[in-house]
């Protein structure tokens, strides 16, 4: 018979092997049991959070999506309102949630380059946002995005075909507050036909000052061909030049290095001079970097290819060029030579500036291979090289006699290259006196072309080359490189002449380039926008309202109050107008911003007045007939050519002042003064 246990006595048996009491196995299970609990309620309290995270992102991305599909259609209706095919519209922007607001936000100037200003506008802004994303109406373009993150969604008013540039200039006023979802587009006034017309053989310079600078810039460098287009994210500014001339290089880096790095490496290589790169600048132990680093720095300098391209072209049909094979043992004296297929040197070839400047025009690479380029009576001239192809040293010179590390002279030896050239030097005894310019916009893909030897002198660390190969042997540069990604390796010595800084040299075209501008159209078509919140103050309408009321317009009678006049402000910029032929002529251009009011009556005139306190200009005055109750814009006055002391001079105060009159004979006036 089996006895059974107690019930007061339970059984604690124990596994001898593990230690464990074998009762100790429901409470396992409970344990077990909390733990899955616990593990599926981390488990999905995760996947909540990460969902809900990646659903606020999507939902942001939509509404931003849907505020971009609505700005496009604000942007058609601006045009079709601000261009006059109709009085108002009211759009349904459908944007529920985030702010809607209207700025006066954004500048508009076109001038001539080093010349007077043509116009200068506030644009004006229209701006929704919401957690962060922003979508603006601008200048008759749609925006996504501010500063370096700003991108075009819409173009704006502005076309540049076969050498006209059209530019109907859409300016954004408020109208008043409203509901952030529906706004009222109204016409508020027209000013045509304010450009000059034709501007043949003129650079022209648009710079957009603005929130989405970045955007602006992407426009034209998409729609106009060649345009030279840069950007100041520090001004927040974008600047478009047409019709450009010249090309002005400077050399401010011992090693400055577009669209890439710059790399100091093994082998005890030194860079005695500031080096600034667009990406980064990275020192081995065995380099040495001596001067100012500037890393990841946007730099904004034109690109010469179109002027050398020009120059080599063109070279062939000029009875003022020398066609000629570049090689050893000849002697070239002042005067412009071109060789159609470049050259390699294994001998000395010497450029004598007794009678002159000397420019070479290389189609193809130039080569200096065991042999000499030298300078000689560098006091005279400059010996400029324009070249198609890349630059290669290898056991070879090129330099400024005498050659002498006390009386460096690397102004005298120029070097303009196109945007995809390629630079090596290598091997013992290679030297460089002089400057290169030929910035890049990005790296060149694959190898050096241009290195003579192994490639592992131009290899990054990162597995790339170098556009800039600076590698074995007890190679020395005297002066300034401006290229692209730079390698510099192996006992190289780059020492950068402090006489390059502040210089500029400039690389004229034989005619006008990138791209060419012949006519420009500009008009200015103000709309008041009536929704969202206003910052600033509200503008008046001047056009016709949509439905006419019966209300009769009252007559307005004499002695009603005056206008108000207001100077928001007055730039004064002075420049020559002939450099270059010692016959200095001073022009002022006196920029006046401003606006006018009268409450009760319309405007009838506004004159401007600007005097030189200091008497040498003398006064100049124009008046503008008006029409409505309000008026502003950008006014520019220019004096005349005056040279001489008694005359126009630097640093004089220029006073303007402004007069408004009514139809009925009130006036109010102001005044502000500016010096040169």
């Amino acid at each position: 018979m089996t006895r059974r246990p107690s019930p007061r006595a339970p059984t604690r048996e124990t596994d001898s092997r593990i230690g464990i009491c074998r009762d100790g196995r429901a409470q396992a299970n409970v344990v077990g049991f909390a733990l899955l609990v616990g593990l599926t309620v981390v488990g999905v309290t995760g996947v909540v959070v990460l969902g809900a995270q990646g659903l606020g992102s999507l939902q942001n991305e939509t509404t931003a999506k849907q505020a971009e599909h609505a700005f496009t259609q604000l942007d058609s209706v601006g045009a079709e309102v601000a261009l006059g095919q109709s009085e108002a519209r009211t759009v349904d922007l459908g944007t529920r949630g985030g702010s809607l607001r209207t700025v006066p936000a954004g500048e508009l100037r076109l001038a001539y380059e080093d010349g007077p200003t043509i116009h200068a506008q506030t644009l004006g802004a229209v701006v929704h946002e919401r957690d962060g994303a922003v979508v603006a109406y601008q200048g008759g373009g749609v925006w996504r995005g501010t500063g370096n993150e700003s991108r075009m969604v819409s173009p704006p008013e502005i076309h540049f075909h076969d050498g006209t540039l059209t530019m109907p200039m859409v300016v954004v006023r408020a109208g008043g507050s409203g509901p952030n979802d529906r706004v009222t587009v109204r016409r508020l006034s027209q000013q045509p036909n304010l450009g000059p017309g034709t501007v043949r053989n003129d650079v022209v310079v648009l710079t957009i000052t603005s929130d989405y600078y970045v955007g602006w810039a992407q426009y034209f460098e998409t729609r106009v061909d060649d345009v030279h287009v840069s950007v100041d994210h520090g001004a927040r500014t974008a600047t478009i030049e047409l019709g450009r001339v010249q090309f002005d290089a400077t050399f401010d880096d011992a090693i400055q290095a577009h669209g890439g790095d710059v790399e100091v490496s093994t082998g005890n290589p030194e860079v005695n001079g500031p080096i600034t790169a667009e990406g980064s600048i990275s020192e081995a132990q065995s380099g040495s970097i001596s001067g100012d680093t500037t890393a990841h720095h946007s730099m904004t300098v034109p690109a010469v290819d179109k002027a050398v391209q020009q120059k080599v072209s063109n070279a062939p049909g000029d009875p003022d060029v020398t066609t000629q094979q570049i090689a050893a043992g000849q002697t070239l004296t002042s005067g412009t030579y071109y060789d159609p297929d470049g050259f390699t040197l294994g001998g000395t070839t010497t450029v004598d500036l007794a009678g002159g400047n000397v420019t070479l025009l290389v189609d193809g690479d130039v080569n200096v291979h065991g042999g000499e380029l030298r300078v000689e009576n560098a006091a005279n001239g400059r010996l400029q090289v324009l070249t198609t192809g890349d630059l290669s040293l290898k056991n070879g010179k090129m330099y400024v006699a005498p050659n002498d590390p006390n009386d460096v002279e690397a102004e005298k030896l120029v070097v303009f290259g196109e945007s995809d050239m390629q630079v090596a030097m290598v091997n013992g005894g290679s030297y460089f006196e002089g400057v290169i310019y030929a910035p890049r916009e990005s790296d060149a893909p694959g190898v050096n072309d241009a290195m003579p030897t192994s490639q592992s002198q131009c290899e990054m660390s990162d597995g790339t080359y170098a556009d800039t190969c600076l590698g074995t042997g007890s190679l020395t540069v005297d002066g300034a490189i401006v290229g692209g990604q730079a390698a510099i390796k192996q006992k190289t010595t780059v020492n950068y002449d402090a006489d390059l800084d502040g210089l500029t040299i400039t690389l004229n075209a034989d005619e006008v380039l990138a791209p060419e501008l012949t006519y420009l159209h500009l008009s200015v078509n103000e709309i008041a926008i009536e929704g969202g919140s206003v910052v600033g103050s509200t503008a008046t309408p001047t056009a016709t309202p949509t439905t006419p009321t019966a209300t009769p317009t009252p007559t307005p009678s004499p002695g009603d109050e005056e206008p108000e006049v207001d100077v928001d402000s007055v730039e004064v910029d002075e420049y020559d107008t002939s450099p270059g032929n010692g016959n200095t002529k001073y022009k002022y251009d006196v920029t006046v911003d401003w606006d006018a009011v009268d409450e009760d009556d319309d405007l009838d005139t506004v004159e401007f007045t600007v005097e030189d306190l200091h008497g040498g200009c003398g006064v100049t005055t124009i008046t503008k007939d008006v029409s409505g109750g309000s008026a502003v814009g950008v006014e520019d006055l220019t004096f005349g050519s005056y040279s001489g002391p008694s005359q126009c001079t630097p640093g004089d105060e220029y006073a303007v002042t402004i007069t408004a009159t009514d139809e009925n004979g009130n006036t109010d006036s102001e005044s502000e003064s500016e010096t040169a």
